[in-house]
């Protein structure tokens, strides 16, 4: 069949509307309450660090049908549940986990910072370079294998071990042994924020140190697919 002069001139414009229509559908099905389900999910610490509650309440209205569950581990318990199919999905820095999934959606990236008191000699700086800091002794995030790994990896890859306080504490303690010893420690940034008072800053370290935050799905079921679909349409 050969088109018209005019055909030939609507006929792109007439398969760019097919298309965009095709994809309204698409976005309609992928939102389309599917009914009753279960959905059991996880998150490394840090759910009110990265809007995640928000995102799952918002889910929620979307499908009323599908009941949540969602519990925080550290990163070595999240990686081994969702490998022994405890867990449809889980919020996680992707870097850290090894297995193979169905599914990863990166939500966001977290860039690395360093945590002292204002009075540092380093506190006025924009940013720095993690080499500037192997004279320094750290007091690390050693609770969660996964992360405090990653933390010692990010200073091999500036060619030096990171010399560390023999602690292994909660953040809070984290950060009085900063205010009152002069102390040093890394932190991704949201999560740093959460630490930060008028006592102390936070210096963004050089050379795009960071990590994903992500929806990672480990089963294929409707609950876990609309979950998916919602995350990826952020």
């Amino acid at each position: 069949v050969n088109l018209t002069e005019a055909g030939t001139v609507l006929y792109p414009h007439i398969v760019y509307i097919w298309e965009q229509y095709k994809t309204m559908l698409g976005k309609i099905q992928q939102f389309s309450a599917i009914g009753n389900g279960n959905l059991s999910l996880g998150s490394m610490y840090f759910l009110k660090h990265y809007n995640i509650i928000n995102l799952i309440k918002k889910f929620r209205k979307l499908q009323p049908g599908i009941h949540i569950n969602i519990g925080e581990y550290r990163s070595q318990e999240l990686e081994r549940m969702m490998q022994n199919g405890q867990l449809d999905g889980c919020f996680a820095y992707s870097e850290l986990l090894k297995g193979d999934y169905a599914c990863c959606i990166p939500i966001m990236n977290d860039h690395l910072y360093a945590v002292m008191n204002k009075d540092h000699r380093f506190s006025q700086r924009k940013s720095i370079r993690l080499s500037e800091l192997k004279e320094e002794t750290f007091v690390l995030m050693r609770g969660d294998k996964g992360i405090h790994e990653q933390l010692q990896k990010f200073c091999i890859e500036d060619s030096f071990v990171p010399r560390e306080y023999n602690m292994d504490v909660r953040n809070e303690t984290i950060k009085e042994w900063i205010l009152y010893n002069n102390g040093i420690s890394l932190f991704m940034g949201n999560m740093a924020d959460e630490l930060l008072d008028d006592q102390m800053v936070k210096v963004i370290i050089e050379g795009n140190k960071k990590m994903t935050v992500s929806f990672v799905m480990a089963k294929d079921n409707e609950a876990c697919k609309s979950f998916a679909n919602y995350i990826s349409g952020l």
